[in-house]
């Protein structure tokens, strides 16, 4: 079923108030991460034998491990920034990985997945995804009751029990139509750190520093990336424009959700009013939107 913009804006004139590496699949598949021993030995004996497999950024084992029974990321809590940098450090220094490997995860707030092969060797076979919401935004759902909002923590934590507002496929942003999908992944963990996007008309956004965020101009770009006197779009396709932007100490729990979803418009949804990019595109989808614009025009 698909839903016009018209029958959910009335829920948005409240809205106000405003990764992570635990992730989850609603099957509840596991998986496990290598992590490395304390023996110094081992890992000087493994990283003589290190070798660049993966030095394009566009390799298909640079998209987080998140489908079906194979979701091996489910169990790793490795906490999104420094943590998130020093491991794939150490599983450098543990031979799984190159240096570009490791730029090329670091850029993309990614972990490397390197468990054991028969012969003991730690290897590089999948990703993990990492960034996120604070646990109050409020996002755009359908639950049982039809269009509401619930925070970022809810959703989260039950996953089940709602769909997310997404973009409708084909829709441009002058033209926005919305479809509910259900929710097939999510994130949770610590973060130091969080980005307060200020908007001109009071409203305010926390999310981390990776987070997409859709610009007026349909582009997609990292928070960190946002700047005072950016627009940015809201959930009826107005324009709203960016007073400030501020770093702000977190120390608690982020979350994030993807939507199933094959198209860029599908992994649009909506926070605290606006459109952003939900966890595909933090992760897997990244390098594709940062250069290619959202539709802005019929």
């Amino acid at each position: 079923m698909k839903y016009r913009t018209s029958v959910s804006l009335g829920i948005f004139a409240m809205l106000a108030a405003a990764c992570t590496a635990q992730t989850s699949n609603s099957n509840g598949a596991t998986g496990e991460t290598f992590e490395p021993p304390s023996s110094e030995s081992s890992a000087a004996s493994l990283s003589s034998s290190v070798m660049c497999n993966h030095c394009d950024p566009n390799d298909p084992i640079y998209r987080p491990n998140i489908d079906g029974a194979d979701n091996r990321c489910r169990t790793n809590k490795i906490a999104c920034g420094q943590p998130q940098i020093d491991f794939n450090n150490r599983m450098k220094t543990l031979g799984c990985l190159d240096q570009t490997e490791v730029n090329i995860l670091n850029s993309k707030g990614l972990t490397a997945g390197c468990p054991l092969n028969g012969e003991g060797y730690a290897v590089f076979e999948y990703s993990c995804n990492c960034g996120c919401f604070a646990p109050d935004t409020a996002l755009a759902v359908e639950d049982s009751n039809g269009w509401s909002t619930a925070t970022a923590h809810d959703v989260a934590q039950n996953p089940g029990d709602y769909r997310l507002m997404t973009v409708d496929d084909g829709a441009s942003l002058q033209s926005l139509r919305f479809q509910s999908r259900a929710i097939v992944n999510t994130s949770i963990g610590p973060e130091a750190n969080l980005l307060h996007i200020n908007l001109e008309d009071g409203r305010m956004l926390a999310v981390t520093a990776k987070h997409g965020i859709v610009l007026r101009s349909g582009k997609v770009v990292r928070a960190v990336d946002v700047r005072g006197g950016d627009e940015l779009v809201d959930v009826s396709g107005n324009t709203v424009h960016v007073r400030n932007v501020d770093t702000v100490r977190h120390g608690g729990r982020v979350y994030n959700v993807e939507a199933g979803s094959s198209s860029k418009e599908g992994h649009m949804i909506v926070a605290e009013g606006l459109l952003v990019g939900d966890l595909a595109w933090q992760n897997a989808l990244e390098s594709e939107l940062a250069d290619v614009s959202a539709r802005s025009g019929d």
